[in-house]
């Protein structure tokens, strides 16, 4: 699929904001739904401006980063942030309930599964780019 546009990101942020502001207007998983909606359609930009960094192209990714930035603005507001913390907690809360059921443990504990190993998280990779692993 094509990449949106900066004018359909805008609509997706407006039509977000204005579902989840009205207090009462979505149950739960609707409003996760609809925060969910807004990531999806940032995706492909996010994406682009992910590898244009492995690259360094600077015009390519200041192009990628001006469409990311509704997302940025949408994420600032209470609204979003309420769901985003509701988002957390319900799969915090799955997890736990997964893991009690698989006998690992008694309560919620945060860091990677135990299946992972020790050097394998998203902080390494990132060294590793800043370091000159490209």
């Amino acid at each position: 699929p094509p990449q949106p546009t900066i004018r359909r990101l805008k609509r997706i942020v407006k039509w977000a904001h204005q579902l989840l502001a009205r207090p009462g207007a979505l149950s739960g998983d609707w409003r996760v739904a609809v925060f969910l909606e807004v990531a999806c359609g940032f995706a492909p930009w996010a994406q682009r401006a992910y590898f244009e960094r492995q690259k360094s192209t600077t015009h390519s990714r200041s192009q990628s980063l001006r469409h990311l930035l509704p997302l940025y603005r949408f994420l600032q507001r209470s609204a979003t942030a309420q769901v985003a913390v509701e988002l957390c907690s319900s799969l915090a809360a799955r997890r736990a309930s997964s893991s009690t059921q698989d006998g690992e443990s008694e309560g919620f504990v945060a860091g990677p599964p135990k299946s992972s190993s020790a050097g394998t998280g998203v902080a390494d990779d990132r060294d590793g780019d800043r370091d000159g692993d490209r």
